[in-house]
């Protein structure tokens, strides 16, 4: 669970994204670069990226090593610290908090490490 200034936040996986190898869809499709290495570790290692350079989203590898596959997390069913997600997002309606793969990372402040 993340620990967020303030607490834990966590929720329930409700709507994923499967990118399987050879999905054209997939950002692990046309190889390994540095940006997308990630998804080539084995499963259960984050890949963040900035879309469209508004929103960060959050991916996870989901097959053996070096083998090129990923899920997005699309939403979650919000369990604890959802003062702080609504602090985070700016927002009071529940069912808004964490729908969509934007409004999320958003809520659980994910983004992207540099290295």
């Amino acid at each position: 669970m993340p620990e967020l200034p303030g607490g834990v936040a966590s929720g329930r996986i409700v709507e994923t994204e499967a990118y399987t190898v050879g999905d054209a869809a997939g950002h692990s499709y046309r190889g390994i670069t540095r940006r997308n290495s990630s998804l080539f570790l084995e499963r259960g290692h984050a890949y963040v990226y900035l879309a469209y350079g508004r929103s960060y989203i959050l991916n996870a590898s989901s097959e053996m090593l070096g083998i090129r596959a990923g899920v997005l997390i699309s939403a979650l069913e919000p369990l604890e610290g959802i003062p702080i997600m609504r602090r985070n997002r700016g927002i009071e309606r529940l069912h808004d908090l964490v729908r969509g793969p934007g409004r999320l990372t958003a809520a659980l402040r994910v983004g992207r490490i540099a290295g």
